[in-house]
């Protein structure tokens, strides 16, 4: 197999697998952003790329401890998305 075809492969891959497949540069910058990264963070690969890492690992984590807050008691008393989410991009 030429090297061409292993990069198409992989590219083919990367666009049709059914999880998130996300590349960081070393200063956490996003490079890659598949498909299935659009479907389960909500944002297009327009969006995605050139951000930080922080797009999706902050909004992960407020939605992480919005469950824990709301699901023990049953009440909250965040604001759901807070602004600092919607603020990101």
């Amino acid at each position: 197999m030429s090297e061409d075809d292993k990069n198409t492969l992989c590219r083919r891959i990367v666009e049709t697998v059914g999880d998130a497949v996300i590349f960081a540069d070393r200063d956490g910058i996003i490079r890659l952003w598949n498909r299935a990264a659009e479907g389960i963070f909500g944002y297009p690969e327009e969006e995605a790329i050139g951000q930080s890492l922080d797009l999706i690992i902050l909004g992960q984590k407020v939605i992480i401890d919005y469950k824990r807050s709301t699901v023990p008691t049953g009440t909250t008393q965040l604001t759901f998305p807070p602004p600092v989410v919607n603020d990101l991009i």
